[in-house]
C-alpha cells in the first residue's frame, strides 16, 4: 500500500499506543521551580475526576442538572422560594446534602423555613445565626471554593436566595462584583457541587414579552442554565400557575416546564405542585394582569374615551385620552404607552373592527363588561401642584 510524504511512520512495537512527553524526573522539592510546582499543583488526576458525580437531574419533573449553576429569576411572588424549599426538600430524598443560604426574609418568615428544612433534612443558613453576617455567609462560600475538595462537595446542593445580598452593596449591575462571585461559585461547580441561584427580575418586560433579567450580562454569561419564570395568581391569590422558560442551558433538559404554588394560611402549609405541563397561555395572561395592575387609571380613561365617543380610531383615542389627563392638569401619557395598552387589552375591556372604508383603519368599541358612562373615574390629581399617574412615562 502505498502512503503519501506527509505520513508519519509508526513504530510498529509502539503501534497501539499513544506517544505522550516525559515528564521530568521528580527529583528532591529543592530541584523542582517554583513555577513547576505551581503547574503540578492544578493538574487533573484520575482520582480526582472519579470523585465528581456524573452530570444527572437530581429531581424528578424539575430539569435542574447536578454539577450545574442554574439561575432561576422572576416578578415577586412568583414562586421563587416555594419552589426552592421544595427542590431543597427533594433532593436531600435523593442522597444529596443541602445548605440553603436564606438572607431575604423575615424574621417571623425564617422561622418557618427552619422548620420546613428540619422536617426535609437540610440546613437554613441566615444572618440570623450567632456571629453570622453577610460578609461571613460571603467568606463561608469563598472558604468552601478553595478549600473543599471534590469528593465533599460532588453531592452537595448549595442555594443562594436572593442573589442580590451576596454581591457588594447588593448591587447586581456591579460587574466588578459579579465576576468575582460567579468565579467563586464556578469552582464549587467545578468540584461537583450544584448551585442554585434565585434573582429578581425587573419590573416591566422584555422584547419577548417576558419578565425582564436584571444584573449585568456576566451573570447570563457565566450561569450553566438561565431559567425565566413567569406566573398568573388565582383572583383569591391562593394559587399560582408558573412556567419555567429556559433562556440558556448547557444540557439537553432545555424543554420548559411549569409548577403550582398551593399557597395555605402559612408558609408551612403551602404546597408545590411539580410535573405540570408548560402553558402557553399563562404569558399573555401574565402579561394582561401587569399592564392592569400598573395602569389602572390609564385603562379607566380610556373605557370612557369609549363610552364617550364610540367606534373611534386609534389615532381618536389617543388624542381625546391624552386631552382627559390634560383638562385634569396632569402629564399626558405617552401615545405609544396609550396604542401599547389599546392592543395588549384587545378583545377583554374593548374590540377592534377593520374599517375598510377608512384605510382598514382600527375602530374600537367597549364590550359590554367593560361598559362604563361618562361619570367613570378620571385620572386622580391632586389638589397641589400636577403630578404623573403611575408608570405613565415609562414605556411597558
Amino acid at each position: 500500500m502505498s502512503t503519501s510524504g506527509n505520513t508519519r511512520p509508526v513504530n510498529s512495537s509502539n503501534a497501539n499506543s499513544k506517544q505522550h512527553p516525559v515528564k521530568p524526573a521528580n527529583l528532591a522539592n529543592k530541584s523542582i521551580p517554583d513555577w513547576r510546582k505551581k503547574l503540578n499543583s492544578s493538574e487533573l488526576t484520575s482520582t480526582q475526576i472519579q470523585k465528581i458525580s456524573k452530570a444527572r437531574l437530581l429531581v424528578n419533573d424539575v430539569p435542574i442538572m447536578q454539577g450545574q449553576l442554574t439561575y432561576l429569576y422572576g416578578f415577586p411572588s412568583c414562586g421563587k422560594t416555594a419552589f426552592a424549599m421544595e427542590f431543597a426538600g427533594l433532593a436531600t430524598d435523593t442522597g444529596c446534602e443541602v445548605h440553603y443560604f436564606q438572607v431575604d426574609v423575615s424574621a417571623a418568615d425564617l422561622k418557618d423555613y427552619h422548620q420546613l428544612a428540619s422536617r426535609a433534612g437540610f440546613t437554613i443558613h441566615s444572618t440570623m445565626a450567632d456571629k453570622a453576617s453577610l460578609i461571613s455567609l460571603r467568606e463561608t462560600i469563598f472558604t468552601m471554593a478553595v478549600e473543599a475538595t471534590a469528593k465533599e462537595l460532588s453531592n452537595m446542593v448549595i442555594i443562594l436566595d436572593t442573589y442580590k445580598k451576596f454581591t457588594a452593596g447588593g448591587d447586581v449591575n456591579n460587574k466588578k462584583a459579579n465576576v468575582h462571585m460567579f468565579a467563586t461559585l464556578r469552582q464549587l461547580t467545578m468540584k461537583g457541587a450544584t448551585v442554585l441561584i434565585l434573582g429578581h427580575a425587573n419590573k416591566d418586560r422584555d422584547d419577548e414579552n417576558m419578565p425582564r433579567f436584571s444584573g449585568t450580562q456576566e451573570i447570563q454569561d457565566d450561569s450553566d442554565a438561565l431559567i425565566c419564570l413567569d406566573h398568573m395568581a388565582s383572583p383569591d391569590g391562593k394559587r399560582i400557575r408558573v412556567n419555567a422558560y429556559f433562556k440558556k442551558a448547557r444540557s439537553m433538559h432545555d424543554q420548559s416546564w411549569g409548577f403550582i404554588v398551593h399557597r395555605g394560611s402559612s408558609l408551612i402549609h403551602n404546597q408545590v405542585e411539580l410535573g405540570v405541563p408548560f402553558d402557553p397561555d399563562i404569558q399573555k395572561a401574565s402579561q394582561q394582569s401587569d399592564i392592569r395592575s400598573r395602569n389602572k387609571d390609564l385603562i379607566e380613561t380610556i373605557l370612557t374615551v369609549l363610552t364617550m365617543h364610540p367606534a373611534s380610531n386609534q389615532t381618536k383615542v389617543v388624542q381625546e385620552v391624552r386631552q382627559q389627563y390634560n383638562n385634569q392638569g396632569m402629564n399626558e401619557p405617552g401615545e405609544k404607552k396609550i396604542r401599547f395598552i389599546l392592543n395588549n387589552l384587545d378583545g377583554d375591556d374593548w374590540t377592534s373592527t377593520v374599517d375598510k372604508a377608512n384605510n382598514n383603519a382600527k375602530v374600537y368599541s367597549i364590550n359590554k363588561k367593560g361598559n362604563v358612562n361618562t361619570s367613570a373615574p378620571q385620572p386622580k390629581s391632586k389638589p397641589t401642584e400636577p403630578t404623573k399617574p403611575t408608570n405613565v412615562t415609562k414605556q411597558p
